[in-house]
């Protein structure tokens, strides 16, 4: 494994034990599997999980659109300024779950890390996201589940 897929296996480790941990379960090592094969990214206890955030072009646009305020913090950044409040849910999950949906297999879950903040109280958040969830069942249901793990707000959304 090169350094790249370590970095990206990490990463994908640390979105696991999030959700899991929002969902009120212990990590055990020795439940893990990392050799796997697409479309699983990890095995969690005989579970196999795809794991992503958002599309790499959704999130340039989002450190760029910041970097001109000097936030040093990633926690601290937003969606663009200059997009609509309609179309920030869309605009974050349409290009990585349309691009997911060919890899798509119903005995595994999916795990959307959401990295960025939102405009949104949790409960707003909830309701849009599964709003979209129900608009576009042909990108989620193809999946035995799917949720959003938000890590700024610990916040775990159900979208199948």
């Amino acid at each position: 494994m090169n350094k790249k897929e370590k970095e990206q296996k990490e990463k994908e480790l640390i979105t696991l034990k999030h959700f899991l941990r929002l969902k009120i379960v212990g990590f055990d090592d020795e439940k893990i599997n990392l050799t796997l094969e697409e479309p699983s990214d990890l095995d969690y206890d005989g579970q196999g999980y795809q794991i992503t955030t958002l599309s790499g072009k959704r999130f340039g646009e989002i450190m760029s659109a910041t970097n001109k305020f000097d936030l040093n913090d990633i926690k601290d950044r937003t969606t663009t300024r200059t997009c609509k409040t309609d179309d920030v849910v869309k605009e974050d999950l349409e290009p990585i779950l349309t691009k997911k949906v060919e890899s798509a297999d119903n005995k595994i879950i999916l795990l959307l890390a959401l990295i960025t903040a939102d405009p949104f109280t949790n409960e707003e958040r909830e309701k849009r996201y599964k709003n979209y969830a129900k608009l576009n069942r042909n990108l989620v249901d193809k999946w035995k589940e799917v949720y959003c793990v938000c890590e700024i707000n610990n916040q775990l959304i159900q979208l199948h």
